[in-house]
């Protein structure tokens, strides 16, 4: 039978981590391995990374709720501060964060946002914004840890057990015991999800932990069997836990030689994802299934965080670069925008968290990864007409992440420029129009006597761009109806008078041809504009 060793707080594993390791794994992942995914699976897509800052030193960002809410911690690897961030209010310290038996100082988050995590003396804890922390103890022994929390409140991890014997000497003698899964909830306290089989007695470090746990009270994670292997640890094997069914053993010879495979989720509808020598996920409905076969993947592998669309997050690494892929659910491989760092967690609207640059204690950044709509545009510019001294209007309708909007405008060489709000200033140094709104989607041109007689600014467009896009909208006309003296939207027999009483009293609206005198120049040059009409 193929199997793996367990060999708690002795382990080594692939080239990629995830949050609900160890810190003494962690230390051992810089393996270099070399690994290939297969490009026909590869789909181009598009996000945006949002560094979330650090309450000082490095900060990972470790899980994410529905609501966005991100948890981490800042320090080093081993422990620091812990922290929740919003987009509204940034970075919050809820105090000092380490690590337990296997697990490190990873924090957790449900939708109502309560944190589970790690205490810096070795106690697993629950925060909130009401009650604060609260230690939730251990299984008798003397450190415990947490891995994850979900909507109810329920709080799974690990803790030392307590074994007792009596000496030679008839001494009753109690130390901690082998480290044991445990399910903690306000009503109940802290339960131990026991071993598949695995040693009571102390001495081994051989127990079990748990890794996750799903809004229906199902726990995943990795447990001791009953049979040594011959090398300083027992076989051990990923479980499903349950009320009424207790821990199930899910490991199947599908996943090929591996000693350590390890669950490091599971999502409402009861699917496991993980690793071993390859990424593999299981449900009850499928058992254990190789994901390589669905990735294209063709060396060592792993998934960390499957969502209840059946989406997951998978890594590989090549030339020790870990590389992020999130399979969508008709299984196209995108890549995710991650420098050589690592992500942990991601919500049912696909965001996912992480850290680029993990590789040292001190070079962190946590970082919020999200799908960026591209921009898409719904209603176009459209050519505009108008009178000598008035304002003109163009305006876009767009759709995408949030979206910028620069205005431009075309010289009479055909060269086009962005515009500012405020004066606008033509070829000879002339002020022509005064501009409002050229970063939005609706642009005002307020357009003065020497417009007409400018060659520049009779095309305008829209600029639309966002951190994954960018679009131009059609370049639309900007026509000057000079006989539209009036400014009433009709060409009649009104303007024609309007404009003879102007020109009669030398008035400056009759300087039609902008040359910045009123003679019979501009009234040849109306009559000629009235009778084309606009």
């Amino acid at each position: 039978m193929i199997a793996l060793v367990l060999q708690f707080l002795n382990e080594s594993s692939s080239g990629f981590r995830h949050r609900r390791l160890s810190h003494v794994a962690r230390r051992l992942l810089c393996i270099p391995l070399v690994a290939m995914c297969s490009s026909r699976s590869i789909a181009q897509s598009h996000y945006k990374v949002t560094y979330l800052g650090t309450l000082g030193g490095a900060s990972y960002a470790t899980d994410i709720n529905e609501a966005g809410e991100v948890v981490g911690y800042c320090g080093t690897q081993f422990g620091g501060r812990g922290f929740i961030w919003t987009a509204a209010g940034g970075m919050e310290d809820i105090g000092p964060v380490g690590g337990g038996i296997q697990l490190g100082p990873e924090l957790s988050i449900n939708n109502h946002g309560q944190v589970s995590g790690t205490s810096d003396t070795g106690q697993a804890f629950i925060w909130d914004r009401v009650n604060g922390r609260r230690i939730l103890g251990t299984l008798g022994g003397t450190v415990s840890g947490a891995s994850g929390i979900n909507d109810s409140g329920q709080v799974v991890g690990e803790s030392y057990t307590l074994y007792c014997y009596v000496d030679g000497n008839g001494n009753l003698i109690c130390q901690n015991g082998p480290a044991h899964a445990f399910l903690w909830h306000e009503s109940t306290g802290m339960i131990d999800l026991g071993t598949l089989g695995g040693p009571t007695i102390t001495g081994t470090s051989a127990g079990s932990v748990a890794m996750a746990i799903n809004n229906m009270g199902e726990v995943t994670g990795i447990a001791a069997t009953g049979t040594w292997a011959g090398n300083g640890g027992y076989y051990g094997h990923p479980f499903v836990w349950s009320y009424g069914q207790g821990m199930q053993d899910i490991w199947s010879p599908v996943i090929p030689n591996a000693w350590q495979v390890w669950p490091y989720d599971i999502s409402d509808e009861g699917t496991v994802v993980g690793r071993a020598h390859v990424a593999f996920l299981w449900s009850s409905t499928t058992g254990m299934d190789d994901l390589c076969s669905i990735t294209g993947c063709t060396s060592p592998s792993g998934a960390i965080a499957v969502d209840v669309h059946g989406r997951f997050v998978w890594a590989i690494t090549i030339d020790w670069n870990n590389y992020y892929y999130l399979s969508t659910e008709d299984r196209q491989q995108e890549l995710l925008p991650l420098n050589n760092g690592i992500l942990f967690a991601m919500n049912n609207h696909g965001q996912i968290v992480g850290a680029n640059g993990y590789y040292c204690d001190s070079c962190g950044a946590a970082v919020l990864i999200s799908r960026c709509v591209e921009a898409h545009l719904h209603e176009d510019c459209v050519d505009a007409s108008i009178c000598s001294g008035g304002t003109a209007a163009f305006g876009v309708s767009a759709t995408g992440d949030p979206l910028a909007y620069r205005w431009q405008a075309r010289a009479q060489d055909g060269t086009w420029s962005d515009v500012g709000d405020g004066p606008l200033v033509d070829e000879l140094g002339s002020t022509v129009a005064v501009i409002s709104g050229s970063a939005s989607a609706s642009v005002a041109i307020a357009v003065n006597q020497s417009f007409a007689s400018s060659a520049d600014f009779r095309e305008w467009r829209c600029r639309i761009s966002n951190e994954c896009s960018e679009l131009l909208s059609r370049a639309a006309l900007l026509m000057l109806c000079i006989a539209d003296f009036d400014c009433s939207g009709f060409v009649d027999t009104d303007d024609f008078d309007a404009f003879v009483h102007a020109f009669e009293a030398g008035d400056d609206t009759a300087d039609v041809d902008g040359s910045g005198f009123v003679d019979t120049d501009d009234f040849d040059f109306f009559v000629r504009a009235f009778e084309a009409g606009c």
